[in-house]
């Protein structure tokens, strides 16, 4: 158990990620733009000179709320905000927004949709982190909407889902799909 990491801080949200790359999993705290690491894996706030703070990343952000991934495969974890579809990833891990040349940015990926939650995982097993949403009991990801449905859009286009695929005996064709990404995701079948 550990107690007090993040005690005091407005509106702290936890996030975890193995930030130095040694194979542990350590905490961290996402205030207000604010983010605290703990490097040591102590799961004490050590201060600036042995834990980690970045300062304004998401700060300013309406309805930021923190992801962590590793974005770009080197088994760091890195620091990222999704705000109101529009999801910010610091892929070169100095914890500042370089902009979209050196960071990513991933528009309209979620926006519009009620109560979307943002995860991330490695969902094609490449060590690196992807972003997805999870809507009520569905998660859809981004790599699952490029691969099977093409690109998000506010309507749903389920063409190149279908291309040589048998129907299923379901109630809707969404349904259809999300049978289908449950097997992706928990068979590991394509």
């Amino acid at each position: 158990m550990i107690l007090n990491f993040g005690q005091g801080l407005p509106n702290a949200i936890p996030v975890t990620g193995d930030w130095d790359n040694s194979g542990v999993t350590k905490i961290g705290v996402f205030s207000n733009g604010t983010w605290y690491l703990d490097m040591n894996g102590n799961g004490v706030w050590d201060g600036p000179n042995v834990d980690k703070l970045i300062p304004n990343f998401g700060q300013g952000l309406p309805n930021a709320i923190p992801v962590t991934g590793d974005w770009n495969g080197t088994g760091v974890t890195k620091i990222g905000v999704f705000s109101n579809g529009t999801w910010y990833l610091d892929v070169n891990g100095n914890g500042v927004w370089d902009g979209s040349s050196t960071d990513k940015v991933i528009l309209n990926f979620g926006q519009g949709l009620p109560n979307a939650i943002p995860v991330t995982g490695d969902w094609t097993n490449t060590g690196v982190t992807r972003v997805g949403v999870f809507l009520q009991r569905h998660l859809v990801s981004r790599h699952f909407r490029q691969r099977y449905l093409g690109w998000w859009s506010h309507g749903y286009n389920y063409s190149r889902f279908r291309q040589g695929r048998q129907r299923r005996t379901t109630d809707s064709l969404e349904e259809e799909v999300m049978l289908h990404l449950r097997g992706l995701l928990f068979n590991g079948q394509p």
